[in-house]
């Protein structure tokens, strides 16, 4: 007698007070190496991450992101290297160092990395990164072609001077800043706003989409009604001033 496949979907959740005998297969009594979401997702089940060494670099790690389309890791270290660990073969591939260009990636001061796929429209990963209030982007998948990384290490120069049409390190920078945007909200009467306490708060958005790391929160700035029901709309509105915006080739959201 042939076996009937059991598909299990588990949309239910977790039920342990039901009998096994009367379960069904859309929830379950008990789970082993299981998580409700991990550190990219929240939106489905999914298994415990693994807590096993399986491999050590020379240098500390100060940065990392998984690339869902590659399978792997991108790991910073604190001496410049870009390296891609494969999630599938479990080994590591050197990418690139800063050394190689003649410049400095800051990876000393790492401060937060993201990865920003242009698969949409050149199928190239692009990576991003900032470090003491500069941020930085490297084209991964040029990296990763040998032909197309000698290119780019050949036309760049750490010696170029005014109105040269080399390339210089400044190729890697996408936001150049030198301090925070700086806001400052202020209440004014004359609006539609509900009542409540109010945050504010943005982050840089280059002209390829990518996005750095939110700035810090403003005070909080509190609206105000008569009655002061929840929800009710006051005669109110916020006036938002945005100082020390600094950077090119980019706006704030």
């Amino acid at each position: 007698m042939a076996l009937i496949p059991v598909k299990n979907t588990f949309r239910k959740g977790l039920n342990i007070d039901r009998n096994v005998t009367i379960s069904d297969n859309e929830s379950y009594r008990y789970a082993m190496n299981l998580m409700f979401n991990d550190k990219d997702q929240n939106t489905f089940l999914t298994n415990e991450h693994s807590n096993r060494l399986i491999k050590t670099y020379n240098s500390p790690i100060v940065g990392k992101k998984y690339i869902n389309k590659l399978n792997s890791v991108v790991i910073l270290l604190a001496n410049g290297e870009i390296h891609l660990f494969n999630c599938d073969n479990e080994t590591s591939t050197f990418v690139a160092s800063d050394t190689e260009f003649g410049c400095n990636w800051g990876f000393e001061q790492c401060e937060w990395v993201d990865i920003f796929d242009t698969d949409q429209y050149i199928c190239d990963i692009w990576l991003y990164w900032s470090s003491g209030k500069s941020y930085y982007n490297v084209n991964l998948s040029e990296l990763l072609n040998p032909e197309r990384k000698a290119g780019l290490i050949n036309s760049i120069s750490s010696q170029c001077g005014e109105g040269c049409d080399q390339l210089t390190c400044e190729y890697f920078k996408v936001f150049k800043t030198s301090c925070d945007p700086h806001f400052e909200p202020i209440v004014l009467d004359g609006g539609a706003l509900p009542n409540g306490t109010y945050f504010f708060s943005g982050r840089y958005k280059n002209n390829n989409g990518g996005y750095s790391n939110p700035f810090p929160l403003t005070q909080a700035v509190h609206i105000g009604c008569d009655d002061n029901i929840a929800g009710e709309i006051c005669n109110k509105r916020v006036e938002l001033t945005i100082q020390n915006f600094t950077s090119t080739n980019a706006s704030v959201l």
